[in-house]
């Protein structure tokens, strides 16, 4: 099984990161440049479920937010070659 994880130093507020990545949730085409077209296909309580279409890619993703703990994560859902 393939692991991925990427890491930057980021010179911002964690207040004002905590927003960016919020909003990248929904707005995934203004800090990924490749993405094409997302849609929201469900609302959860504490996320949602996306369809994502890149060069190449297309994915659907479970989001879930922990304001309690600060955490996001992403779930792929129903991918042919990896899960996770």
């Amino acid at each position: 099984m393939s692991y991925f994880t990427f890491s930057s130093p980021v010179n911002a507020s964690f207040e004002t990161l905590w927003g960016m990545l919020l909003d990248k949730i929904e707005n995934p085409q203004r800090y990924i440049t490749s993405v094409e077209e997302t849609k929201v296909l469900e609302r959860y309580e504490n996320g949602i479920l996306r369809e994502m279409k890149a060069p190449g890619l297309h994915l659907k993703e479970k989001i879930t937010v922990d304001e309690a703990v600060r955490e996001i994560k992403f779930t792929l859902v129903e991918h042919p070659d990896f899960s996770g």
